[in-house]
């Protein structure tokens, strides 16, 4: 069964086998003691970078200080766009991946429908996620992680070459982004791309073996590995992310704190070998906008957007200091409405909305019985009012 939001079954057994070190990792919860509103302690805030530097330092308070990366497009005026999810037609997606008259449905008891063509197999789940794989893909896609699920298991950096000789990474980019193009998706560019030498794939695949959680999925066909990695094998990752004029959609998931719904992002990964597109997943959800007649806001500052980080935490003790690393503007997708089903859980009628937002990525390291742990959290402002989205 295809899963929306996919999440790798390497990276799952990873941090299964390294559950100790990672309890305490979250998306949006940190462990914090709640005091009065009676004080605030003072604040002793650093000069800034120039608005046009790609990092940004300040210390917002005794515990809570700035030492981030700025990946923000230069936009100051954005609109709250009413958007559905993208649905994909079924004929379209076997036309642009498989292309043949031979292609044969695959029989089985999933509700997903497969499509198979030689080596190549085309999995559509309902019209909204689809994935297109091939057996290089499925190789490489298990061997690399690009932390997106859990910076434990991160391991793109290993990859160190910029390009390789089948073909240059510029032109690789063009043919997948002409992919996405003529199934009406817009990314925004430029994505992030790993060249996957086959000497590396070899390593961090052994690497992952040496893990007896990992391996014990390829051992019962769970985790499909190749044999030997080789030259022939070599291949581009991408990342490509949504574009809504000119501002990227989340990638990520988040828990709406009063009623337990996850809403999605989505982000697109596509592996590209000498032989064409080897995998093309769609991890999350994609929109499609649907009404272009809107009015643009003009967007709060990143100043003015900390300030609102600064008011969240006024309310608690840091016993650690807690540092945000990484500030984006990106559009988020926000639940306005829907009905939920009250025996499944299942939700339909869903309104929707991309509400520009200043993203911050933070981290927490803390001690707990002598060892050292590392927490992760994400706040979500509003850049239009300002206030927190959860």
């Amino acid at each position: 069964m295809l899963v929306k939001g996919r999440t790798k079954i390497g990276g799952f057994c990873i941090i299964l086998s390294t559950l100790t070190l990672l309890s305490a990792c979250t998306d949006e919860k940190m462990t914090l003691q709640e005091k009065g509103r009676s004080e605030t302690p003072a604040v002793n805030t650093a000069a800034p970078a120039a608005n046009n530097a790609k990092t940004y330092k300040a210390t917002l308070s005794d515990k809570l200080i700035v030492d981030a990366t700025i990946d923000a497009p230069d936009v100051k005026e954005a609109s709250v766009l009413p958007v559905e999810e993208a649905i994909f037609d079924s004929r379209k997606l076997c036309d642009t991946f498989l292309g043949s008259k031979d292609v044969k449905q695959e029989k089985n008891n999933s509700p997903d429908t497969s499509y198979v063509l030689g080596n190549k197999k085309l999995i559509i789940g309902q019209g909204q996620y689809f994935r297109f794989e091939t057996s290089l893909g499925i190789y490489a896609d298990n061997v690399v992680d690009d932390g997106q699920d859990s910076e434990a298991s991160k391991n793109t950096d290993k990859f160190k070459l910029n390009e390789l000789d089948f073909m240059p990474k510029q032109k690789a980019v063009e043919k997948a982004e002409d992919i996405l193009k003529a199934l009406n998706i817009t990314p925004h560019m430029p994505p992030k791309v790993y060249a996957l030498d086959y000497e590396t794939l070899q390593q961090e695949q052994e690497m992952l073996l040496k893990d007896e959680g990992f391996k014990s999925f390829v051992d019962v066909g769970k985790i499909k590995l190749k044999d030997k990695w080789a030259k022939e094998d070599e291949c581009y990752y991408m990342i490509f992310k949504m574009d809504f004029h000119g501002i990227p959609c989340d990638t990520t998931h988040y828990i709406i704190q009063s009623n337990g719904i996850i809403v999605d992002g989505g982000r697109i990964i596509i592996i590209y070998s000498k032989n064409g597109i080897e995998l093309f997943n769609v991890n999350g959800t994609l929109y499609h906008q649907k009404d272009s007649k809107v009015n643009a806001s003009k967007l709060i500052s990143i100043e003015q957007a900390l300030d609102s980080l600064k008011e969240k935490y006024a309310s608690v003790i840091l016993k650690d200091e807690l540092k945000v690393t990484g500030i984006s503007l990106i559009y988020e997708p926000v639940l306005i409405n829907c009905t939920i089903n009250p025996k499944t859980g299942e939700l339909s009628n869903k309104q929707m909305e991309l509400v520009p937002a200043w993203i911050f990525n933070a981290e927490q390291n803390y001690s707990k019985t002598g060892k050292s742990y590392m927490k992760y959290s994400t706040v979500r402002i509003n850049a239009i009012t300002g206030k927190e989205i959860q």
